[in-house]
């Protein structure tokens, strides 16, 4: 009995210190924690000795931060809209959607977002996340060009932004030798998470799979 006894208070005592492990390794009051260039006291960024960022989600995921500043983003919700050649072009307007391929950055970044309240977005609050850029293969005739065009199509809700621009919609890149396609580009702000750890997997304007292209192919003169 008393080699019984030994042993469970020494596995109780290794249970407990390998909780006690997991628990403070995300702790809020770990020294390292630098809160106070945020809004909230509860932001678990964790400064490393290598002058790293690091975040650790409840899911226990580890989000490391190589770029440490926090980028100011001023939305102007006023003019998300792009220009509008409807009085100024009659040609036929062409649509597709979707998208054929993107392009996703490997690190994130540290952001304050401002303007983005009708998406849920504090603008007092430090969120983690990533500008991707989207591509779409748009087919064009061999002596026309593609004009992005403004209908009831383009909105924030089926369209991102224009990079490098904060406007919604895209613009196309022209191949070297004609292929029969331009390749039309947009972004997505991805919001992964805010630096308390909360997860938010939000993309903003819309998400990629609700793109809609909508341009005209002009003659080239």
């Amino acid at each position: 009995m008393d080699f019984f006894s030994k042993t469970m208070k020494w596995l109780t005592f290794a249970t407990f210190m390998g909780l006690s492990f997991i628990f403070c390794s995300c702790s809020t009051d770990d020294p390292n924690v630098d809160a106070s260039n945020f809004s909230s006291a509860e932001n678990i960024l964790l400064k490393n000795s290598d002058g790293n960022e690091s975040l650790c989600l409840p899911n226990g995921e580890m989000i490391v931060l190589e770029d440490t500043i926090t980028y100011i983003i001023q939305f102007d919700t006023n003019n998300l809209s792009y220009f509008s050649c409807e009085d100024e072009i009659k040609t036929r307007g062409i649509l597709y959607t979707g998208y054929d391929r993107e392009s996703i950055p490997k690190d994130y970044t540290k952001y304050i977002l401002k303007g983005l309240d009708k998406w849920g977005i504090d603008p007092n609050t430090v969120y983690i996340g990533k500008f991707i850029n989207y591509y779409k293969n748009l087919p064009v005739s061999k002596g026309y060009s593609l004009l992005p065009s403004n209908t009831k199509y383009a909105t924030e809700n089926s369209m991102g932004f224009n990079p490098p621009s904060l406007t919604v919609g895209f613009h196309t890149t022209i191949p070297e030798t004609w292929n029969g396609y331009e390749t039309g580009v947009t972004q997505i702000l991805y919001v992964y998470c805010d630096a308390s750890g909360i997860s938010w997997n939000k993309n903003i304007p819309c998400n990629p799979d609700q793109f809609i292209w909508y341009f005209r192919a002009i003659p080239d003169e």
